[in-house]
């Protein structure tokens, strides 16, 4: 795997700061894909914030790509992450880690394999988190959120990390 360093810029490009391990850069943030193991949403959010981080919060059209495309890279097909999204406190208002809303419809979320055509969330109160997945193109699918069989964490660092701090690994 192509795991390297890589520092991140600030609008003048300037290095400003490299992720600590096991974080690596994606779209300018910092993201550790544990492709190793899967659990349930919450055991996930758990384990991303004794990383100092939190499940990722992919709120752009443009880091979707770049998400999906390092998926793609690091040959991590098999595996479905879990994001931050979430109707817990609301059904149908989904929110991310910080308490924003979700940007829901195209391009966050995919369409579920039927006719007609229905745009995801379809889970009702049965499916409150959402993971990206190669079924559904990495486009944003609601699930259980105790379905521990086919979903790793995605986590993000949190902003206010000092990135000069190297990261004890935990298992989740």
């Amino acid at each position: 795997m192509s795991h390297q360093l890589q520092g991140i810029k600030d609008t003048c490009g300037e290095r400003v700061s490299a992720c600590p391990i096991p974080y690596v850069t994606v779209g300018e943030r910092c993201l550790f894909f544990n492709a190793l193991e899967t659990s349930s949403w919450q055991n996930s959010r758990a384990y991303c914030e004794q990383l100092h981080g939190h499940l990722a919060k992919v709120d752009t059209g443009n880091f979707l790509q770049q998400v999906a495309a390092y998926i793609r890279q690091e040959g991590f097909t098999n595996f479905g992450f879990w994001i931050g999204a979430n109707d817990l406190t609301g059904e149908g208002v989904w929110r991310w880690h910080d308490g924003s809303r979700v940007t829901m419809g195209t391009p966050f979320w995919g369409h579920r394999a039927q006719e007609p055509v229905v745009q995801e969330p379809t889970g009702g109160t049965a499916e409150n988190c959402v993971s990206i997945t190669l079924k559904y193109l990495y486009y944003f699918h609601d699930y259980g959120c105790d379905d521990t069989e086919r979903h790793s964490p995605l986590c993000e660092l949190d902003d206010n990390y000092d990135r000069s701090k190297p990261i004890k690994m935990v298992r989740n």
